[in-house]
């Protein structure tokens, strides 16, 4: 399979990569350069789109991930290995707890209802696949009787004075699968038929060899059809959901025609990056040391746990405006608030972690404030803001005073904190 790259953020150089892989909308946006006077598109997704050959796969790397050309480089199964990586990042929205604020409508989109399928395989996993109970009357001597057919059907027999019904009627209930457990079957199996080999995907193993049911494919609305007539029959709130979970998946099957290319792709990685950033740093951070934010080469069992914090209520002005620091850690007197960013690069100063600084700092001894940016390179910190209390718009104000409002930038790894965040 040929694997094309390219990168959040950055220039789509091959703008024949618009037109193979059917790329619009929010996938690019045309920047003006003041410097050349031209416009160029830049990639704004991070995700991978399947090409209409089969053999063709467009993978946008996150921003600061690898250098393109590094990537293009790479052989065939490392490339693979870092798809996977990056689409588990990805689809950890989907079946993960931790994003609470997420919405899949509009930050994770594509041709495909990925969202659909994960609830679908959830469903799976907790309580296998969807039977329904059927109740069957037999002629029987061993089991539970049911006394009002017997009486209705039985022949009435005087042995010896006694009454005997012959023959005796049995209940029986069995757990029969019908179209909706088929339609989770296809579901399961067809997903993981177009992205097993670049999304590492829930285990189908028990069920893969079912196959994949052309019928689902070749009848798609006329399948559809039969399964809103089931809307009514349902009365489990667990089995509603599955069944319009099941229905979207069609749907959006049946909507995008099967001859474009499947795609799964992210227009918020921030929000992969700020979670995945948070969870390195509890597994990692060790504290400050000479100015340089510190990290284990091993995870550790620690006390500190950084957390969103949300505060409102501190501008009497305007009561509703709140203050969200995304990575805030407090121990005793010293205050660590730190920031993560989706950035390229940091070009200017970020007047949000400025005002956290000055509000947050004002009642603790020590106040440790830094941004978290992705690198392709080592993990390393730099200054970022280093302001004297007593600067009074001179260069020479202040700069015998100790007291400072200083903001570190923070470089991590972007695949070590992405591997962290999946493993």
């Amino acid at each position: 399979m040929n694997i094309e790259a390219i990168q959040d953020g950055l220039e789509i150089e091959d703008q024949d990569v618009i037109e193979r892989y059917a790329l619009s909308g929010r996938d690019f946006q045309y920047i003006y350069d003041k410097e050349t006077g031209r416009k160029h598109p830049v990639a704004k997704f991070v995700g991978i789109v399947a090409g209409l050959s089969g053999t063709d796969l467009l993978i946008s790397l996150p921003k600061n991930y690898m250098n393109l050309e590094d990537f293009r480089r790479l052989d065939y199964d490392k490339k693979i290995r870092h798809v996977k990586l990056i689409m588990a990042n990805v689809c950890r929205k989907f079946n993960g707890k931790c994003y609470t604020r997420f919405d899949g409508r509009e930050e994770v989109k594509g041709n495909f209802a990925m969202d659909a399928f994960y609830r679908i395989y959830d469903y799976y996993r907790r309580y296998d696949l969807y039977k329904v109970n059927k109740r069957t009357i037999k002629p029987g001597y061993y089991g539970k009787v049911a006394w009002k057919d017997t009486m209705n059907r039985a022949s009435k027999v005087i042995d010896y004075g006694n009454l005997v019904l012959l023959p005796m009627y049995i209940k029986e209930k069995q757990q029969v699968e019908n179209l909706i457990t088929e339609s989770m079957i296809f579901a399961i199996n067809y997903t993981e038929m177009l992205f097993g080999q670049f999304i590492d995907l829930p285990d189908n193993s028990k069920i893969e060899g079912r196959g994949v049911d052309a019928r689902f494919l070749n009848n798609t609305k006329e399948i559809l059809n039969f399964l809103y007539q089931f809307r009514n029959t349902i009365y489990k709130d667990i089995d509603k959901e599955l069944l319009n979970d099941i229905i979207v998946f069609l749907e959006k099957l049946n909507a995008e025609s099967r001859d474009k290319q499947h795609a799964v792709k992210d227009y918020r990685f921030d929000s992969v990056w700020e979670k995945a950033v948070e969870k390195y740093l509890n597994d990692y951070f060790v504290g400050m040391k000479d100015g340089k934010l510190e990290y284990s080469d091993d995870k550790i069992a620690s006390e500190k746990r950084f957390s969103k914090q949300v505060n409102s209520g501190y501008n009497r002005a305007k009561p509703k405006w709140s203050m969200q620091p995304d990575h805030y850690y407090k121990h005793g007197d010293t205050l660590y608030i730190f920031d993560s960013k989706y950035y390229n690069d940091v070009t200017d100063l970020n007047h949000k972690q400025f005002v956290y600084h000055v509000l947050y700092g004002r009642n603790v001894q020590v106040i440790y404030d830094a941004l978290i940016i992705p690198s392709s390179g080592k993990t390393d910190t730099e200054p970022y803001v280093d302001i004297p209390y007593k600067w009074e718009c001179s260069d020479e104000s202040g700069s015998d005073d100790d007291r400072r409002i200083v903001i570190y930038l923070n470089r991590l790894n972007t695949i070590d904190v992405l591997k962290n965040f999946i493993g």
